[in-house]
Protein backbone atom coordinates (compact mmCIF):
# COMPACT_ATOMS: atom_id res chain seq x y z
CA UNK A 1 0.00 0.00 0.00
CA UNK A 2 2.87 2.35 0.84
CA UNK A 3 4.38 1.68 -2.56
CA UNK A 4 1.09 2.60 -4.21
CA UNK A 5 0.85 5.80 -2.22
CA UNK A 6 4.41 6.81 -3.11
CA UNK A 7 3.71 6.05 -6.71
CA UNK A 8 0.58 8.23 -6.68
CA UNK A 9 2.46 11.15 -5.06
CA UNK A 10 5.20 10.86 -7.64
CA UNK A 11 2.63 10.86 -10.44
CA UNK A 12 0.92 13.94 -9.01
CA UNK A 13 4.26 15.76 -8.75
CA UNK A 14 5.02 15.00 -12.37
CA UNK A 15 1.56 16.21 -13.39
CA UNK A 16 1.99 19.42 -11.29
CA UNK A 17 5.42 20.16 -12.75
CA UNK A 18 4.16 19.53 -16.24
CA UNK A 19 1.18 21.81 -15.70
CA UNK A 20 3.46 24.52 -14.25
CA UNK A 21 5.75 24.33 -17.26
CA UNK A 22 2.73 24.68 -19.53
CA UNK A 23 1.56 27.78 -17.65
CA UNK A 24 5.08 29.24 -17.72
CA UNK A 25 5.25 28.72 -21.45
CA UNK A 26 1.89 30.34 -21.98
CA UNK A 27 2.86 33.24 -19.73
CA UNK A 28 6.01 33.90 -21.71
CA UNK A 29 4.15 33.60 -24.98
CA UNK A 30 1.39 36.03 -24.08
CA UNK A 31 3.56 38.35 -21.99
CA UNK A 32 1.75 37.67 -18.72
CA UNK A 33 5.03 37.62 -16.77
CA UNK A 34 6.49 40.81 -18.23
CA UNK A 35 6.65 43.90 -16.02
CA UNK A 36 4.43 46.70 -17.10
CA UNK A 37 6.47 49.70 -18.22
CA UNK A 38 6.32 52.75 -16.02
CA UNK A 39 4.89 55.65 -17.91
CA UNK A 40 7.31 58.61 -18.04
CA UNK A 41 5.93 61.99 -18.97
CA UNK A 42 8.47 64.03 -20.83
CA UNK A 43 8.31 67.83 -20.69
CA UNK A 44 9.85 69.65 -23.59
CA UNK A 45 11.95 72.71 -22.86
CA UNK A 46 9.49 74.78 -24.86
CA UNK A 47 6.58 73.59 -22.69
CA UNK A 48 8.47 74.40 -19.51
CA UNK A 49 9.19 77.90 -20.75
CA UNK A 50 5.53 78.39 -21.51
CA UNK A 51 4.62 77.37 -17.95
CA UNK A 52 6.97 80.03 -16.55
CA UNK A 53 5.60 82.88 -18.61
CA UNK A 54 4.10 84.68 -15.66
CA UNK A 55 4.85 88.26 -14.63
CA UNK A 56 8.33 89.23 -13.44
CA UNK A 57 9.21 91.68 -10.68
CA UNK A 58 12.13 94.10 -10.93
CA UNK A 59 13.58 96.63 -8.49
CA UNK A 60 15.21 99.66 -10.11
CA UNK A 61 16.86 102.59 -8.34
CA UNK A 62 19.40 105.32 -8.88
CA UNK A 63 19.28 107.95 -11.62
CA UNK A 64 15.80 107.22 -13.02
CA UNK A 65 12.72 109.44 -12.85
CA UNK A 66 10.60 107.03 -10.81
CA UNK A 67 12.72 104.44 -8.99
CA UNK A 68 10.76 101.60 -7.42
CA UNK A 69 9.41 98.06 -7.66
CA UNK A 70 7.77 97.14 -10.98
CA UNK A 71 5.80 94.22 -12.39
CA UNK A 72 6.43 93.50 -16.07
CA UNK A 73 5.46 90.87 -18.61
CA UNK A 74 7.63 87.83 -19.19
CA UNK A 75 10.37 88.44 -21.80
CA UNK A 76 10.39 92.19 -21.12
CA UNK A 77 13.58 94.03 -21.97
CA UNK A 78 15.46 96.67 -20.01
CA UNK A 79 14.13 99.38 -22.31
CA UNK A 80 10.57 98.38 -21.35
CA UNK A 81 11.44 98.91 -17.69
CA UNK A 82 12.98 102.31 -18.41
CA UNK A 83 9.82 103.40 -20.19
CA UNK A 84 7.65 102.31 -17.26
CA UNK A 85 9.77 104.12 -14.66
CA UNK A 86 9.76 107.39 -16.61
CA UNK A 87 13.18 107.11 -18.22
CA UNK A 88 16.65 108.10 -17.10
CA UNK A 89 17.25 111.12 -14.93
CA UNK A 90 19.26 114.04 -16.27
CA UNK A 91 21.74 113.18 -13.52
CA UNK A 92 22.44 109.71 -14.92
CA UNK A 93 26.03 108.74 -15.61
CA UNK A 94 26.32 109.16 -19.39
CA UNK A 95 29.54 107.17 -19.61
CA UNK A 96 27.84 104.19 -17.95
CA UNK A 97 24.79 104.52 -20.19
CA UNK A 98 26.82 104.57 -23.41
CA UNK A 99 29.29 101.83 -22.50
CA UNK A 100 27.49 99.42 -20.18
CA UNK A 101 23.72 99.88 -20.32
CA UNK A 102 22.23 97.34 -22.71
CA UNK A 103 18.62 98.39 -23.24
CA UNK A 104 17.96 95.36 -25.46
CA UNK A 105 18.74 92.69 -22.87
CA UNK A 106 15.99 90.53 -21.37
CA UNK A 107 15.08 91.00 -17.73
CA UNK A 108 14.93 88.21 -15.15
CA UNK A 109 12.50 87.86 -12.26
CA UNK A 110 13.88 89.26 -9.02
CA UNK A 111 16.54 91.50 -10.59
CA UNK A 112 17.93 94.58 -8.87
CA UNK A 113 19.04 97.31 -11.28
CA UNK A 114 20.92 100.44 -10.28
CA UNK A 115 21.62 103.35 -12.63
CA UNK A 116 24.55 105.39 -11.26
CA UNK A 117 24.56 109.18 -11.05
CA UNK A 118 27.20 111.10 -12.99
CA UNK A 119 28.96 111.99 -9.72
CA UNK A 120 29.53 108.27 -9.11
CA UNK A 121 31.72 107.95 -12.16
CA UNK A 122 35.20 107.42 -10.76
CA UNK A 123 36.77 108.63 -14.02
CA UNK A 124 35.16 112.08 -13.71
CA UNK A 125 37.19 114.60 -11.71
CA UNK A 126 36.42 118.09 -10.48
CA UNK A 127 37.46 119.71 -13.79
CA UNK A 128 34.89 117.59 -15.65
CA UNK A 129 32.16 118.64 -13.24
CA UNK A 130 33.11 122.29 -13.62
CA UNK A 131 33.00 121.94 -17.42
CA UNK A 132 29.48 120.50 -17.18
CA UNK A 133 28.39 123.40 -14.98
CA UNK A 134 29.17 125.96 -17.72
CA UNK A 135 25.89 125.00 -19.36
CA UNK A 136 24.13 126.63 -16.40
CA UNK A 137 25.94 129.95 -16.45
CA UNK A 138 28.97 128.71 -14.58
CA UNK A 139 27.03 127.26 -11.62
CA UNK A 140 25.90 123.64 -11.57
CA UNK A 141 22.37 122.60 -10.72
CA UNK A 142 23.01 120.39 -7.71
CA UNK A 143 20.95 117.52 -6.36
CA UNK A 144 21.67 117.96 -2.66
CA UNK A 145 20.60 114.38 -1.95
CA UNK A 146 23.33 112.92 -4.17
CA UNK A 147 26.02 115.58 -4.65
CA UNK A 148 29.48 114.98 -3.24
CA UNK A 149 31.74 117.65 -1.74
CA UNK A 150 33.31 118.57 -5.11
CA UNK A 151 29.87 119.31 -6.59
CA UNK A 152 28.63 121.23 -3.54
CA UNK A 153 31.68 123.51 -3.60
CA UNK A 154 30.49 124.80 -6.99
CA UNK A 155 27.54 126.51 -5.30
CA UNK A 156 28.06 130.23 -4.57
CA UNK A 157 29.14 130.81 -0.97
CA UNK A 158 29.61 127.11 -0.24
CA UNK A 159 33.22 126.28 0.53
CA UNK A 160 34.79 123.00 1.53
CA UNK A 161 33.73 123.41 5.18
CA UNK A 162 30.04 123.87 4.35
CA UNK A 163 30.22 121.11 1.73
CA UNK A 164 31.50 118.68 4.37
CA UNK A 165 28.76 119.78 6.76
CA UNK A 166 26.05 119.19 4.14
CA UNK A 167 27.30 115.68 3.42
CA UNK A 168 27.64 114.95 7.16
CA UNK A 169 24.11 116.25 7.82
CA UNK A 170 22.73 114.03 5.05
CA UNK A 171 24.52 110.96 6.38
CA UNK A 172 23.25 111.59 9.90
CA UNK A 173 19.67 112.63 9.16
CA UNK A 174 18.92 110.97 5.84
CA UNK A 175 18.02 112.55 2.52
CA UNK A 176 16.70 116.10 2.37
CA UNK A 177 12.93 116.28 2.01
CA UNK A 178 13.04 119.84 0.63
CA UNK A 179 15.70 122.29 -0.48
CA UNK A 180 14.76 124.55 2.47
CA UNK A 181 15.96 121.85 4.85
CA UNK A 182 19.55 122.69 3.90
CA UNK A 183 19.20 125.68 6.25
CA UNK A 184 19.38 123.16 9.11
CA UNK A 185 23.05 122.68 8.27
CA UNK A 186 25.20 124.71 10.66
CA UNK A 187 26.31 128.01 9.10
CA UNK A 188 23.79 128.07 6.23
CA UNK A 189 21.29 130.81 6.96
CA UNK A 190 18.68 132.70 4.96
CA UNK A 191 21.26 134.85 3.17
CA UNK A 192 23.33 131.87 1.96
CA UNK A 193 20.18 129.96 1.08
CA UNK A 194 18.81 132.80 -1.08
CA UNK A 195 22.10 132.82 -3.01
CA UNK A 196 22.02 129.08 -3.79
CA UNK A 197 18.28 128.33 -3.85
CA UNK A 198 17.86 128.50 -7.63
CA UNK A 199 20.70 126.02 -8.11
CA UNK A 200 19.29 123.33 -5.79
CA UNK A 201 17.10 120.37 -6.74
CA UNK A 202 15.79 117.36 -4.85
CA UNK A 203 15.95 113.87 -6.31
CA UNK A 204 15.74 110.82 -4.10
Amino acid sequence: MEKGLSRNIFEWLVIFLGFSLILLGLGQHFGWLEKKETKISLIRAEDKEEENQGPIFIDISGAVVKPGFYQLDYNSRLNDLLLVCGGLSSWANQSFIQKELNRARFLHDGEKIYIPYFSENRSEDKETIIANSKENGGVAIVNINRANEDELILLPGIGSTYARRIVAYREENGLFSSIEEIKNVAGIGDKTFSAIEKYLVIEQ
